[in-house]
């Protein structure tokens, strides 16, 4: 099994390869449906010189358990009748409008080792800390929009009709499998979101516009580095300071009385999930496989 490499170990070549295109894990934080990198992520992964992506231990996990994820995922396919050959994803690229659009999928699944043709790409994730109710029934396509549009992108870029993404939830069990066919009008709108982005915000001046996300804030200090010097204020930023002056405060007791009012949620739980507010709306303090108990909050539903 070839070693996982870390971003010293990658050649000038290959880091030039992924950093100069869009890829599957790119077109997500762009459109907005990766909860974990945005679209200021992103920005600064392709306009910073400097910037190297911090190799998260759950991602050396993942590619660690990448071939014995695939191997398990032929196991259960095989166990349901689909019998293919999995071959190890190849990089395909396609430029379109002077951008470049990269993809690899972690495995192909072919008829048998002498045909090419794809049946499946597959996408494999391990999910250890996931919670299994946001996933829907096994062998559905019922899966978060971040995952369903990198299978899309996938399956567009290598021409299968499918992508078969395989969760593991639990270290001692197979995968679930979910399968994602593929989307041409989706994907059609992944590749425009694609080229507006890297033409306005990598080939551009502009950069991404300001959200929430403690990127935004690295992005912005980033690009501020290049000034040196603090500037005169205006009348509407005195107004938009001691706004931000004021939200600090309420904040401060607001996430008080948040914690609180948790404190006391957990408290009337007890030794039970947790509590039914019918309408679909209920706070959870469940334990996961690991045994860990978890709080959440699902508000959908919930009767003003």
């Amino acid at each position: 099994m070839e070693a996982v490499k870390t971003e010293e170990q990658i050649t000038e070549a290959e880091y030039w390869s992924r950093r100069n295109c869009i890829g599957s894990s790119d077109i997500k934080s762009i459109v907005g449906t990766c909860s974990q990198r945005g679209p200021h992520d992103v920005h600064i992964a392709k306009t910073d010189e400097n910037y190297v992506d911090k190799v998260k231990p759950n991602m050396v996990v993942g590619l660690v358990m990448e071939p014995a994820l695939g191997e398990l995922t032929r196991l259960k396919l095989a166990d349901y009748g689909i019998d293919v050959t999995l071959k190890p994803g190849k990089t395909y690229t396609k430029e379109i409008d002077g951008v470049r659009l990269r993809d690899t999928p972690d495995f192909i699944a072919v008829e048998s080792t002498r045909h090419r043709k794809p049946l499946y790409v597959v996408e494999t994730k391990t999910a250890y800390s996931a919670d299994r109710d946001h996933y829907g029934e096994e062998w559905s396509d019922d899966v978060n929009e971040g995952y369903r549009d990198q299978c899309i992108w996938h399956c567009g870029l290598t021409g299968a009709p499918h992508c078969v993404l395989a969760v593991q939830f639990w270290a001692g069990d197979f995968p679930d499998i979910y399968i994602v066919q593929a989307d041409e009008e989706r994907f059609n709108f992944l590749v425009k979101s694609a080229i507006e982005f890297w033409k306005r915000f990598v080939d551009g001046d502009e950069t991404p516009p300001i959200d929430k996300t403690s990127a935004c804030r690295r992005n912005l200090s980033r690009l501020e580095e290049t000034r040196h010097h603090l500037k005169e204020c205006t009348n509407e930023q005195v107004v938009l300071f001691k706004e931000l002056r004021d939200l600090n405060l309420k904040i401060d007791t607001m996430s008080t009385r948040k914690k609180e009012i948790e404190n006391q949620l957990i408290q009337e739980v007890g030794e039970c999930k947790g509590i039914d507010f019918e309408g679909g709306a209920k706070f959870t303090y469940a334990a996961n496989k690991r045994g860990k108990r978890t709080m959440r909050s699902n508000f959908k539903g919930l009767e003003d």
